[in-house]
């Protein structure tokens, strides 16, 4: 069988994003189904203020509903508890569709299940156990599907056609689907590398270049990793996996070249790292005037350079 609890939890005392009449200061809950593994890795949860119960955003409405709440939670494998231990304690956990829950509902409820439960003996409630496959049976499980590849599979879809037609277009100009490797190569002694090496190009060029290279290039190339690095740092463990997975590999290949001449312009494309940057500011109130100040400072000084002529980077 399999062990978990009803309902999961972790509170937070301050709320930072209030909708409609709740206070930060109400604090916000994030309930899930199974363990807190869930909540802790980031997955979707119901968020719930302990002030305003019955205001819940994401049941608002049947489309948000299907779209914004969960669909897998955690439970304890205990079926074979005594013949598979292991030292690991996560040995035994597994990830489940909720579909694939223990549900107990009062006979005749209102909530439509009771018909095809069969009722306990003694308990008055009744109980069900789904262990089959996935299979799209209603309207809705059709809806969340349809929303679960527009706003996240499409995306990921666009990414590879963009690449891929990229690729068609050196094929058919030159023959070669790669041939622009060549040519980065041959015109711009561009090639791949360890991303620590093209980091510590930045670097040396920004201690040892000229003064105004220096300053229009290496320095903000510098400060553009330094900026991405540090986002990076901060978001472990305070945001969910995938902005910090995505903000690794993101820095591990856009650093990962020879002449890394335009990695600040690739940085300001790190959007994770803004996220998790407005979220610092958020929680560190006196940034924003700094933060404010220093980027006024700097479209000031890049607006100024662009008309009088000079190169921006």
């Amino acid at each position: 069988g399999r062990f978990y609890p009803v309902i999961s939890g972790v509170a937070r005392s301050i709320n930072y994003y209030p909708i409609g009449d709740e206070k930060a200061e109400e604090g916000i809950v994030s309930l899930a189904l199974g363990l807190g593994k869930y909540i802790v890795d980031g997955g979707q949860t119901l968020r719930v203020s302990p002030y305003h119960p019955t205001q819940v955003l994401q049941t608002s409405e049947m489309e948000t509903a299907l779209s914004e709440t969960q669909t897998r939670f955690y439970a304890l494998d205990m079926s074979h508890v005594g013949d598979d231990f292991k030292v690991d304690d996560g040995f035994n956990i597994k990830k489940l569709r909720v579909k694939q829950a223990e549900l107990w509902v009062k006979p005749n409820g209102a909530n439509g299940f009771s018909q095809i439960l069969k009722e306990t003996s003694s308990s008055g409630y009744s109980y069900l156990y789904t262990d089959d496959k996935y299979t799209f049976n209603t309207p809705g499980e059709f809806l969340y599907a349809w929303r679960l590849f527009y706003t996240k599979g499409l995306w990921i879809f666009l990414m590879l056609l963009g690449t891929g037609i990229f690729l068609l277009c050196n094929y058919k100009t030159t023959g070669e689907w790669f041939k622009f490797l060549e040519y980065d190569k041959k015109y711009w002694s561009q090639a791949s590398c360890y991303f620590g090496k093209g980091i510590q190009t930045i670097f040396d060029n920004a201690v040892s270049s000229d003064g105004y290279t220096k300053f229009t290039i290496w320095l903000p190339e510098l400060g553009a990793v330094i900026f991405t690095v540090a986002a990076l740092l901060y978001g472990v463990g305070r945001h969910r996996s995938m902005y910090t997975a995505f903000l690794l590999v993101y820095i591990i290949i856009n650093t990962g070249i020879t002449w890394p001449l335009s990695v600040a312009r690739y940085m300001t494309c790190a959007v994770p790292a803004f996220i998790i940057a407005a979220d610092f500011s958020e929680r560190h109130k006196w940034t924003e005037p700094v933060i404010t100040a220093t980027m006024a400072i700097g479209f000031g000084i890049c607006f100024v350079v662009y008309f009088l002529g000079r190169q921006i980077l």
